[in-house]
């Protein structure tokens, strides 16, 4: 009984939060106890990012800083194109320049 409960903890999560939400609406309506305007809003958002770069592995990280050439390649300001036949080429080298 206990592994079927463990094995589906999310469900029953999402169950109680569902029923928790249903008897106490005020808790979380707009301007309630949580002021759930600003705490869903940033707060989850908030904490989504940091669980995400908590999961990154550190192999992935270090790999990911040693193309520190590419980064600034990137992130440098292209050349603005001097007329239409050089924008439309500027268009199909960008990807090229990427490489």
């Amino acid at each position: 009984m206990w592994s079927k409960i463990k094995s589906q903890w999310f469900i029953l999560c999402l169950g109680l939060s569902i029923l928790l939400a249903y008897l106490t609406p005020d808790i979380g309506k707009e301007g309630g106890y949580i002021r759930s305007e600003y705490t869903v809003t940033y707060g989850c958002v908030v904490i989504i990012f940091l669980l995400t770069g908590l999961s990154v592995k550190v192999t992935a990280l270090k790999h990911a800083l040693t193309e520190w050439k590419l980064l600034i390649r990137t992130l440098r300001p292209a050349r603005q194109p001097a007329n239409l036949a050089e924008a439309k080429w500027a268009a199909i080298a960008l990807p090229l320049r990427l490489c």
